[in-house]
């Protein structure tokens, strides 16, 4: 799936399939996951958001969308090609996507 950068402190990129109804979340430290059966309108929300990831966190976590995770960190490749953002090594900003991730998964594994 096509995904498309965003500005965001814990989000890297979002797609979206209509006919599947999928959307598809890259976070910053590389994981990516796709939630089932989300209307359009949630992902034109999401990408008009102000904040990506509360938007994320209230109308796609909370709503219980089936989560599956499709990609774990990036390949020491990936980060030998820069293709992480240099600010994703900052102490402080990655344990807080660190727990950003870890709040949503655990709480999207409790309806799975």
């Amino acid at each position: 799936m096509q995904r498309i950068s965003v500005a965001s402190t814990n989000l890297a990129s979002v797609g979206y399939e209509s006919n599947s109804r999928t959307l598809e979340v890259q976070f910053r430290n590389g994981s990516v996951y796709q939630c089932a059966g989300v209307p359009e309108a949630v992902y034109s929300g999401l990408m008009n958001a102000a904040s990506k990831g509360s938007y994320l966190d209230a109308f796609v976590k909370k709503a219980g969308y089936a989560v599956a995770r499709i990609a774990g960190r990036p390949a020491l490749t990936e980060l030998a090609l820069g293709q992480v953002p240099s600010r994703c090594c900052l102490g402080q900003t990655k344990t807080r996507e660190r727990n950003s991730l870890r709040t949503w998964v655990s709480g999207s594994r409790s309806r799975l």
